[in-house]
């Protein structure tokens, strides 16, 4: 059985929840901690679903089930050949794969035991579950995006309540554990947005499409791979140093988020810091988000895996000690 959107009913589900606080009095802390606990209980529900009917779904030309696209924002930039422009096209595409499907379903049991944890909140309780059920949404929405502008989109979306949940809820030094996360995170932001601006300005993609990048990344018979294209030349042509270049500022991206070494110094002031309900979310959810762009980053690293294992084993030690 499918229906329609249901990928979208499931990321904005927590919407719901933030309507029916945003009318509920501030003062009401045990209405508003049930309904922020009820809330998380709807994309909950619609995980499931999505996780029970994955099998039987169709699977789209992209290799994506349950998969939904809608153009969104269209900008005309000069193509690579003489005297011609082509849009680039920015799309609202989400879809649900064997990777991001048991991170889905993983997202929306923590967020739901997340919530049930918060009910020891002490202040500001409508706030707390506004900020969370945001929160929820850009985690669902990182883990559904097919489209790498969207992805950066709805990882943006989670540093903003992350921040203030930190900052205000937190511990002694709540503050500074804030800042630190967000000034790391921000830096980190700002890298994987010029990588993936310079990768569509460099090949002159149309789209910001995932799986479409890594396929004409990875595809020899391609333009991107061929320095001597018959009709493109050398114009299309990704060297391997360009990809490097990708590559690292990618690692960097998401070695700033994961963390790996040397960037991880933020995370040990979050975990110590932040509410416990936050460190739930931070340990188990979010330092997953960067799995859905992995095939991009494959690309552009299939001739320096070894390096990249050795860098990350390298990593994984220097968080244990």
């Amino acid at each position: 059985m499918e229906i329609n959107y249901l990928l979208s009913l499931l990321i904005f589900s927590p919407v719901v929840g933030m309507l029916i606080l945003a009318f509920i009095p501030k003062d009401r802390a045990g209405v508003i901690k049930l309904i922020g606990v009820l809330a998380t209980l709807i994309p909950l529900i619609l995980a499931i679903f999505v996780y029970a009917n994955f099998e039987g779904a169709q699977v789209s030309p992209s290799g994506y089930k349950m998969e939904e696209k809608v153009e969104w924002i269209t900008i005309a930039y000069p193509s690579v050949e003489p005297e011609s422009v082509q849009p680039l096209t920015m799309e609202y595409a989400v879809g649900v794969d064997g990777l991001s499907l048991p991170l889905v379903l993983l997202t929306a049991i923590i967020a739901t035991l997340a919530a049930m944890a918060s009910i020891y909140i002490k202040k500001r309780w409508k706030t707390y579950f506004l900020l969370f059920l945001l929160l929820e949404i850009g985690m669902f929405g990182v883990f559904l995006a097919q489209d790498l502008f969207l992805f950066f989109i709805f990882f943006e979306i989670t540093l903003i309540p992350m921040f203030f949940l930190i900052g205000i809820w937190g511990f002694v030094e709540k503050e500074k554990a804030a800042v630190k996360f967000l000034i790391y995170n921000g830096v980190g932001s700002a890298v994987l947005l010029i990588a993936i601006i310079a990768l569509a300005v460099k090949v002159g993609f149309t789209t910001f499409n995932i799986g479409m990048l890594a396929e004409f990344l990875n595809n020899p018979a391609t333009p991107f791979n061929n320095a001597n294209d018959p009709l493109y030349g050398d114009a299309l042509y990704v060297s391997e140093t360009f990809r490097y270049g990708i590559l690292v500022a990618f690692l960097i991206a998401f070695g700033i988020k994961l963390p790996i070494f040397p960037f991880h110094s933020w995370m040990l002031k979050v975990h110590v810091q932040a509410p416990p309900a936050i460190v739930m979310i931070h340990s188990g959810i979010l330092l997953k988000m960067v799995l859905p762009a992995q095939p991009v980053r494959q690309s552009c690293s299939y001739q320096r895996e070894a390096q990249l294992i050795r860098f990350e084993l390298v990593s994984v030690y220097s968080l244990t000690k």
